[in-house]
């Protein structure tokens, strides 16, 4: 009996381990250039397309960003978008760019930490905090990665405190496996 139910723990276990790890790499690709891969995990909706519509933009907006977004399928409200910004050329732009992005997205925009660091031998600049989305209190963490000479990817989650501490561990996990492709 005994070893049956250790054969039964292991093999939970082992389950339990594939659960977790599943994931899948995608590769963004923009007119014919490869910038970054990031491994996304299975339980994650993906959706890839531009922002805004070619039809909805003017002749001197140029052509719209490219966009990755995922969300998990559990429901939970949350937004987790990946694109190169084409506005910026270095990580030093980012500030300017990352005021811009608070107007777009949330209202009563409270910054509580900056940072800059390295990750996968890219400079990375940081910004996180608060904000409101149409009232409801919400957490945002955006990270500006150096990729190439003169190309940044801009990484950004929104979501309510209580998705934050239920998913942050994979949205870490997302951006640790962010990586520059070399051409």
């Amino acid at each position: 009996m005994l070893k049956k139910i250790i054969c039964f723990a292991v093999f939970v276990l082992i389950g339990a381990a594939g659960v977790v790890q599943a994931q899948v790499s995608l590769t963004y690709l923009d007119s014919g250039i490869k910038y970054f891969s990031i491994n996304i995990p299975d339980n994650w909706r993906v959706n890839v397309g531009a922002d805004t519509s070619i039809s909805e933009l003017s002749e001197d907006e140029g052509k719209p960003v490219r966009l990755i977004s995922t969300m998990p399928n559990d429901g939970m409200p949350l937004w987790f978008g990946m694109w190169v910004a084409g506005d910026i050329a270095t990580i030093k732009d980012a500030k300017g760019y990352m005021n811009s992005l608070g107007l777009d997205l949330l209202t009563d925009v409270n910054i509580t930490k900056k940072s800059s660091d390295t990750l996968n031998l890219m400079k990375v600049y940081s910004v996180s905090g608060t904000g409101k989305k149409e009232g409801e209190l919400m957490d945002f963490h955006t990270a500006f990665f150096q990729i190439s000479p003169g190309n940044v990817v801009v990484a950004l989650y929104i979501g309510p405190p209580e998705t934050t501490k239920v998913h942050g561990p994979e949205l870490v996990q997302m951006i640790q496996s962010l990586r520059p492709v070399t051409q």
